[in-house]
């Protein structure tokens, strides 16, 4: 089963972790909210440990959160774990203008948030290793690929 945390504005992003909340995902989900004004909200090194996906919903404001939440993207970062990006507008691949310079380049997924279906089938698609593997760079999934995308 999958553990996911999702880490999100508070300020700006609530209408879509009500509708994450609303799709009853048949995984465990903690929701981490994030101020743009300085807090100190830190997460626990113990939820980092028992966590095997963190999903972060990029927005026009995420990059403009406090250091809290730069810091705790740090010590994920850290921690190999797999990093799912999620892009609010629609964007398939890294968003450069919205999505943290820190996450542009440790090895995260980078995808649109398109409903439903392809949230959970992004969700049990991330390896919880992928970072392992693929510890630099930035990636999307291909949910059909394409002849020429195989080997």
């Amino acid at each position: 089963m999958v553990n996911a945390a999702i880490l999100f504005d508070k300020e700006n992003q609530r209408h879509e972790i009500e509708l994450i909340k609303s799709w009853q995902l048949n995984c465990h989900v903690a929701y981490i909210g994030f101020d743009i004004k300085a807090n100190e909200q830190k997460i626990e090194f113990s939820l980092i440990e028992e966590t095997t996906l963190f999903v972060i919903l990029i927005g026009e404001s995420t990059r403009f959160l406090s250091n809290s939440f730069n810091d705790t993207v740090k010590s994920i970062i850290e921690s190999t774990k797999a990093i799912l990006c999620l892009n609010l507008n629609g964007f398939v691949a890294l968003d450069e203008i919205h999505c943290p310079r820190l996450l542009w380049d440790c090895g995260a997924i980078h995808m649109p948030l398109a409903g439903k279906e392809d949230f959970i089938y992004l969700i049990n698609t991330v390896k919880s290793d992928a970072r392992v593997e693929q510890r630099t760079g930035s990636f999307h999934i291909r949910k059909h690929p394409r002849p020429y995308d195989m080997d």
